[in-house]
């Protein structure tokens, strides 16, 4: 939904702005990484230039995703597949080619998405070592303006260290 929602506020602004346009090319990143599979719309041919046109599709696929993930089977497999395709992102963060508001604000998505879905799983399926890591990433994201890409992509090799560790007792 919340795809939806920013796709119609940039499309509704003659020029988006900076932040607003960073905040939908990370939910277009973490939509794209966690990847439901055959059940739900590919996002993979999203354009990423802000056209009216581009904004006006992606607000579309993005609806059509809300349905979809509204009327899905959430099973624990399902919720740990996602879990696990987005605690594999940390090489994401290393790549200089991409800004580091816009490295902040997938960071910011992604850590969010890591909480929901570990607390969408069975309490069994946690540890502390988890939930302390997860909050490790929390902090790296409460000051965008200080969120440094390198740092978070160590920190997130290490949730999802701990988080296979989990997986594997």
């Amino acid at each position: 939904m919340a795809l939806r929602e920013i796709s119609w506020q940039l499309e509704k602004q003659t020029a988006p702005d900076e932040h607003g346009a960073a905040r939908w090319h990370a939910l277009v990143w973490l939509l794209k990484h966690a990847g439901g599979g055959a059940d739900f719309p590919s996002l993979a041919d999203i354009d990423l230039n802000l056209t009216p046109e581009n904004l006006s599709n992606t607000r579309q696929l993005g609806d059509r995703l809300a349905q979809r993930v509204a009327d899905a089977t959430w099973s624990g497999e399902l919720t740990e597949k996602c879990l696990t395709k987005l605690a594999a992102a940390a090489e994401d963060f290393t790549d200089t080619t991409v800004s580091r508001i816009i490295h902040a604000r997938r960071a910011e998505r992604l850590v969010l998405g890591l909480d929901r879905l570990l607390a969408g799983l069975n309490g069994s399926k946690t540890n502390p070592a988890v939930e302390a890591d997860l909050n490790e990433l929390f902090k790296a994201v409460q000051s965008l303006p200080d969120f440094r890409p390198a740092d978070f992509a160590q920190q997130l090799t290490r949730f999802r260290k701990q988080l296979r560790a989990t997986k594997a007792n």
